[in-house]
């Protein structure tokens, strides 16, 4: 299982990518995104 530093990590890691005009024009890596920064802040 992650630390709560990992999970920190990467939560701000999603925010990045999800701020990335690149990264938002793929609706799919964007669902992902969101599902996962979903999980990791009903964990926190």
């Amino acid at each position: 299982m992650a630390s709560i530093e990992d999970l920190k990590k990467e939560l701000a890691e999603i925010e990045i990518k999800l701020a990335d005009p690149g990264f938002v024009s793929d609706y799919r890596k964007v669902a992902e995104a969101s599902k996962r920064y979903a999980e990791i802040q009903r964990i926190l």
